[in-house]
């Protein structure tokens, strides 16, 4: 029974590590999503300062992630957000809007399917 007992706790105690990992990651996620979208409506209005300094911004957030996110993900989907964050800033110096619009819109389905990949469903347990 006391080995019941234990298995029981390890398996609570994974359950809720891979529930505060999914938590954070989505907490993570929201201000780089947010900065991606002001940067594209900044590019739709001509602003292209603004675009700059919210590409900028989130690109620094997501470098700031990047170990701890190396550390619970697979490389190959952390390796498709920084090309697509460079396609961006590259799109964005040269001024082109619908390429930098349909880019960013990547880059937010990429940042969005990296966290749910980590939430607690039957889908990605099984």
């Amino acid at each position: 029974m006391k080995h019941l007992w234990f298995s029981v706790g390890i398996l609570t105690a994974m359950v809720l590590l891979l529930h505060w990992n999914g938590s954070h990651l989505v907490e993570l996620s929201k201000p780089l999503c947010e900065e991606i979208t002001l940067a594209s409506q900044a590019a739709r209005a001509g602003e292209w300062e603004n675009a700059v300094r919210h590409t900028t911004a989130a690109q620094e957030q997501w470098e700031t992630h990047t170990g701890y996110l190396r550390f619970v993900q697979c490389h190959a989907n952390l390796e498709k957000i920084s090309v697509l964050l460079e396609e961006s800033k590259a799109f964005l110096s040269c001024r082109e809007t619908g390429s930098y619009l349909a880019i960013n819109e990547q880059l937010l389905g990429a940042i969005e399917e990296l966290s749910e990949l980590e939430n607690l469903t039957a889908g990605n347990l099984f």
